[in-house]
């Protein structure tokens, strides 16, 4: 098995107030940094500010371009993190939490579905 470091990237400073920064995968060994709008959770979903996040072997397929027909690609669908906002009808935050499937750049929901 083989890793592939990726290069540390520049990043123009903190995303600025009501947003957060996400890596989108976009071409083989290209990664772009976007700043996007904060969603408000809908019904039954959780906002989650995300500590960390792992890339799954697909994710990492995409990456190195074996899997080529998902560019653009949002990935991190395997995060840790604290529930910050509930939309209606969430009872406990966070149990039996799961992330929704991995998106395509043009989706800017950063929210997970509870029950």
């Amino acid at each position: 098995m083989t890793s592939t470091a990726i290069p540390a990237a520049p990043v123009a400073g903190p995303a600025s107030a009501g947003t957060y920064r996400r890596s989108v995968i976009t071409a083989p060994s290209q990664i772009e940094f976007e700043d996007v709008a904060i969603p408000q959770p809908g019904p039954r979903q959780v906002l989650v500010r995300v500590a960390a996040a792992a890339l799954c072997t697909w994710e990492q397929r995409v990456y190195t371009g074996v899997d080529n027909w998902s560019y653009p690609l949002v990935g991190g669908h395997e995060f840790a993190g604290e529930v910050v906002a509930v939309g209606a009808g969430v009872v406990q935050p966070g149990v039996a939490a799961n992330a929704g499937p991995v998106a395509a750049a043009s989706t800017t929901s950063a929210t997970t579905s509870t029950r």
